[in-house]
This record gives structure tokens, C-alpha cells and sequence, in this order.
């Protein structure tokens, strides 16, 4: 469940396609060599492909199946985009859909009305889950009996051009190798790992004749015409006896602004590892504030370290650059008089590591330990005394100069 993420908003934006093709009806009628066979997507919408087969009304089996090439996409008689290959297998039929259980788009292109224009180079994927409740259990036996089972999925050379707003958006890669995760603790693996990375995204601003916008002030306000931005998350599981072991850590870097470095630890007993399976099904399904409240607190509850590691990459000059050379000075005078008031026996140590932080760049780390785990008096008592938090979960701030 932790390893399992709202996956990728392409890996959602293919369901919603599928959900879209299940609607349709599947026609097959015997045309001369070289004629295309037409669907009907909706009633503006159809694709025209060469070969292959296309099995998405729903009429024999709870499944889509389709494998075409040569796909061309038109919308009101006008050709607005093509697929080289097309293949998309489904667990499930419509709004049923449980799972992708096999994708491959090889060179997607399309043109919107607007001008604005998508292109991606490959997608592949396998097992990537469209709900989060039971059926992603029954799925799972389904494909693997007791043995582990992964998601997998990969999108290459991604662009997208908006004429309108004078943006282009490349992406190099992203990939996603996970666990999909058993509710049932017995069924986790010894050991397991979980990936998610987003590399080499660039957002730039394209040169043009137009009134200055919102996204102008955000790239004049960068002093730059391009962002690029990486992401990578990585979580391992170990499993010992009745007890799991979470580990996670995220590293963000943004061009000329700063990297982060975030880690955290879950120890879960068997019945808690278990409870938090069933807590975030039931608010999946009911979305009830009181069943979010308390799977936030369970989750708490299981962390027994984290740490964050922010390092300055060019924010500090463009903040004093926005802000005036005074801004520095005026934000520490505010941060250690509000310190001094919330936190008088910790200002000092916070406060100090973060005023050089801001002075100096360099890194401003952040360190805890909360052994042995908060207990769940211990979590209502302590939140009306923020100083006995810090002491408890032995919270450290520290600064390291640049280099």
C-alpha cells in the first residue's frame, strides 16, 4: 500500500482511454487490400488502423484487447493524430476496470484544435492498477498465487507544445518499478524495493509576439527561459517475524534553485501493517474525514525516523534578488522573535542553523529519532507541548557551509 502510489498521471490518463475505446462498438467488416477498418470512439471521434484486432464492447468478455498499427486518430473528419503501434490489454471492462494488465504506444502524436501538440516516443507498462480496494487483491492472486507481483512501466520522449501559452515541455524518461503490495502481511516478500523517477524534465518558455502572462512573470522572476527539474523516490521493505520495516527516501533537484533529500522509517507490527491496509481501503471507498484522521495518525505512529537535507542551488540569490538585501536580514529577525515565543528553550539551536542556512546557502540538514515509537497517549499529549516533541522525537537542526 505505501509502494503503491496514485500512479503517474499517464498511467491514469490511459485508463481514462480505455474507459473511453470500452464505450465504443467494434466494427470488422471485410474490406479491399489496404483499407482501413474504422471505430467509432464516440460521436466526433474514430481511429482508422491497418491491421490487428480491437476487441473493447464488452459484449463476450470483462476485458479490452486490442492490438493495432498504423492507428490514425481523427476528430470531426479532421486527422489530428497517429499511433505507429497500439496494444492495451485490461482486467476488466468500462468503469470495472481493475487493472492495465499489459500497454505498449509506440510513436503517439497529436495535434489538438488549439494548436497545441503531444508527442511520446514509447510507453510500456504491465500491472498498472486502476483502483484501491479488494479487487487489487484478487488481481494480484490471480497473476502470481503467492508469489510477488511488480508493477512496471516506462515513458520515453515525452514533448508537449502549447501555441497558446508559448510553453514546451520535454520529459526524457519516466519509470516506475514497484511491488504491487499485498493487504495481507503474510503474503509480503523477505525483501522488496519500490521506484519512481522522473528524469530530465524541461519546462521553457518559447519566444514570441504576445501580451506578457503569468507564466512570463514566473520565468522572469527565475531570470531564466527554462526549468529542469529530476525526481527520484525509492522505498525498500524488509520483513522479519511479525514485523516490517519500511525505508523511503526522495531527492528533488531543480535547476539553479536547490536540492532535497528527504528519508524516512515505518516499523510496523503485523496487526498494524494490516490495520493500515484496511484504514486507507475504507477511505478509498467512503472518503469519511474521521477514517482519514485516523489513518494519518496510525501512519505517524509508525515512523521512527526521518530526516530532510535542503541544499541551495541559486533560491537564496533569487529570493534576495525579488526581495532586496534587506529581505535576509528582516526573515531571520521575524523567524527568531516567533521562535522565542513558540519555542523559547529550542530558538537557539533551530534558530541558529537556520539563519546560516540563509545567510551562507549551503545546507540546512534535519535529523530526528524516535525510538522507541510514539505511543498513542504520548501522540495526544504531546501535541499541546510543542517543546517536549522536539525533545522527544530528539529533533536536530545543523547547517554545512558550501563547499
Amino acid at each position: 500500500m505505501f509502494c503503491q502510489m496514485p500512479i503517474l498521471d499517464a498511467a491514469r490518463k490511459l485508463v481514462i482511454a480505455a474507459s473511453l475505446m470500452a464505450s465504443c462498438f467494434w466494427l470488422a467488416t471485410a474490406m479491399p487490400a489496404m483499407a482501413k477498418t474504422y471505430v467509432w470512439l464516440d460521436e466526433t471521434t474514430e481511429i482508422r488502423y491497418s491491421s490487428g484486432w480491437y476487441r473493447a464492447n464488452g459484449s463476450d468478455e470483462n476485458f479490452i484487447d486490442i492490438n493495432i498499427r498504423d492507428v490514425d486518430i481523427y476528430e470531426r473528419g479532421q486527422q489530428r493524430g497517429f499511433v505507429e503501434k497500439l496494444i492495451l490489454k485490461t482486467d476488466g471492462f468500462g468503469q470495472d476496470i481493475v487493472a492495465i494488465e499489459n500497454v505498449l504506444i509506440k510513436n503517439f502524436s497529436y495535434t489538438t484544435e488549439a494548436g497545441d501538440t503531444l508527442t511520446i516516443g514509447h510507453v510500456s507498462g504491465e500491472h498498472l492498477v486502476a483502483v484501491q480496494d479488494m479487487r487489487i487483491e484478487a488481481y494480484r492472486k490471480r497473476h502470481s498465487g503467492e508469489s510477488p507481483l511488480r508493477s512496471l512501466a516506462e515513458i520515453k520522449n515525452i514533448h508537449f507544445y502549447s501555441e497558446n501559452e508559448f510553453i514546451e515541455l520535454e520529459i526524457a524518461n519516466i519509470t516506475l518499478d514497484g511491488l504491487l503490495t499485498p493487504t495481507e502481511f503474510d503474503a509480503l516478500p523477505d525483501n522488496s524495493r519500490t521506484k519512481l523517477s522522473l528524469d530530465g524534465l524541461v519546462l521553457s518558455q518559447v519566444p514570441g509576439d504576445r501580451p506578457t502572462n503569468e507564466t512570463d512573470a514566473i520565468f522572469a522572476m527565475l531570470g531564466s527561459d527554462h526549468l529542469t527539474l529530476d525526481i527520484a523516490m525509492n522505498f525498500q521493505i524488509e520483513k522479519q517475524a511479525d514485523t516490517v520495516k519500511l525505508q523511503g527516501i526522495i531527492e528533488l533537484s531543480a535547476s539553479s534553485l536547490m536540492d532535497m533529500k528527504s528519508d524516512f522509517t515505518l516499523d510496523l507490527s503485523r496487526y498494524e501493517y494490516q490495520a493500515l491496509n484496511q484504514l486507507s481501503e475504507y477511505y478509498l471507498e467512503t472518503q469519511a474525514p474521521e477514517t482519514e484522521e485516523a489513518f494519518i495518525f496510525a501512519f505517524l505512529r509508525s515512523i521512527s525516523g526521518f530526516s530532510v537535507d535542503l541544499t541551495d542551488a541559486g533560491l537564496l540569490d533569487l529570493i534576495a534578488r525579488l526581495q532586496g538585501d534587506q529581505a535576509t536580514d528582516v526573515t531571520i529577525m521575524i523567524m527568531q522573535v516567533s521562535l522565542s515565543e513558540m519555542l523559547p528553550r529550542h530558538a537557539l539551536a533551530i534558530g541558529t542553523p537556520i539563519a546560516a542556512f540563509l545567510r551562507q546557502g549551503g545546507t540546512l540538514q534535519m535529523r530526528s529519532d524516535i525510538t522507541p515509537r510514539l505511543s498513542p497517549t504520548e501522540m495526544l499529549a504531546l501535541q499541546f507541548d510543542p517543546e517536549r516533541i522536539i525533545d522527544r522525537i530528539k529533533l536536530k537542526f545543523s547547517h554545512l557551509p558550501q563547499n
